[in-house]
């Protein structure tokens, strides 16, 4: 069973620093980490053997390819769980037992004293674990609330069917890299809000993103609805409470507003000071993809699609596909 790897050479170097780290000081820790890896193990197994996306049965008779496969999610969406492969599934799961896992390990490892600088490490890969989940959750959004005949739906199609079927490969899909760099920069900027224009914010993450998203940027002066979704992931509000505070800006004459206005203003509660960065990230992903469904439905004002999906659409209009900082 451990011929699969589902630790990167990264991440079992952690491991085992952890372990002995515990060795002799939390014998109860040490059972529980041991549990949980084997857990991991078995579960990646039972994925190992369930049916290849393209594999057949002999039953039906019916040829599945990855075409057939990808037109199916495309003409029947991914809303009923019988339209999903059982690789899929499990596999999902498998990645959130993964995240939970590590989540576990960052608090062993500042309850028994692991140097600063893996703790580092250990934030880092839960994230990275974390974006994968969330590059997967839109995938499978844009494949459920897109007409079929979009002509990027095919190459989404085909990027989360290479994620299910080679879930446990070093091999990362193209498109995740990109969300990755994204996600990765924007997790280190803290807006400031000021005039709510979003010039600092901008700068910010320019400066950590590769030359690709200059000329995403560039595509704001063609298409105008992806400004309203890029506010919301700059300032990590809603296209609503955006609105909201400009305009109470104007109505009592401010030309500039910090966090603690806002917050007051809309009456949100401050954001825990020591929640990981990308928990917070996570959180407004989530918001930001459930109102633009709620936008469609209802056919108010904002985005209608949120900013990784603006780039993913953007980045399949462009080849060959422009370079990831993560290729470097």
């Amino acid at each position: 069973m451990e011929t699969i790897e589902i630790f990167s050479a990264h991440e079992r170097r952690l491991l085992r620093n952890i372990e002995e780290n515990m060795q002799g000081r939390s014998p109860a820790l040490s059972a529980l980490v041991e549990q949980r890896k084997q857990d991991l193990w078995q579960l990646a197994g039972i994925i190992e053997r369930s049916p290849s996306l393209t594999g057949d049965l002999g039953i039906s008779g019916e040829v599945r390819t990855r075409g057939s496969l990808t037109r199916r999610l495309c003409d029947r969406g991914l809303l009923q769980v019988t339209n999903l492969p059982t690789k899929a599934v499990l596999g999902y799961g498998f990645t959130v037992t993964k995240l939970h896992f590590f989540g576990l390990l960052r608090k062993i490892g500042r309850k028994t004293g692991l140097p600063f600088q893996e703790l580092q490490e250990l934030d880092e890969i839960y994230s990275m674990i974390l974006f994968t989940l969330m590059a997967e959750e839109l995938y499978k959004q844009m494949l459920s609330k897109e007409r079929a005949d979009r002509p990027w739906i095919p190459h989404i199609a085909k990027e989360l069917l290479s994620l299910w079927e080679y879930r446990f490969e070093a091999k990362t899909v193209d498109f995740a890299l990109f969300l990755r760099d994204l996600w990765v920069a924007r997790q280190h900027i803290v807006p400031a809000l000021g005039t709510l224009q979003g010039t600092v914010e901008l700068l910010r993450l320019s400066m950590r993103l590769p030359l690709f998203w200059g000329n995403f940027i560039e595509s704001l002066h063609t298409d105008p609805s992806i400004l309203p979704a890029l506010e919301e992931f700059l300032f990590n509000l809603s296209h609503e409470e955006i609105t909201l505070l400009r305009s109470v800006m104007k109505e009592k004459k401010l030309t500039a507003i910090d966090r603690k206005q806002a917050r007051e203003l809309l009456g949100k509660e401050e954001e825990q000071e020591h929640e990981l960065p990308a928990l917070q990230l996570y959180r407004s992903f989530l918001q930001r993809q459930q109102l633009t469904q709620l936008r469609r439905c209802r056919n108010t004002d904002g985005p209608r699609r949120s900013i990784e999906e603006y780039l993913l659409i953007y980045l399949k209009t462009r080849k060959p596909l422009p370079q990831s900082k993560s290729d470097n």
